[in-house]
């Protein structure tokens, strides 16, 4: 169950998703299409969900 903790997730002033607690990880919800291979994974912290949404983005542009 999520304990409060949500992020908007943004990369180059685009939003990308939604980051929530889920106990001691992190879940994203992509609300880009371009982020939608990352729907719903956990993540064991803030700065590895930004950089992996990140990384995702990036490689759809290429």
């Amino acid at each position: 169950m999520p304990t409060g903790d949500h992020f908007i997730i943004e990369v180059n002033r685009e939003a990308a998703g939604i980051l929530a607690r889920m106990d001691d990880q992190f879940q994203f919800f992509a609300s880009a299409p371009k982020a939608f291979t990352l729907n719903r994974q956990m993540f064991p912290s803030v700065r590895d969900a930004i950089n992996a949404v990140g990384r995702a983005l990036s490689e759809s542009r290429a």
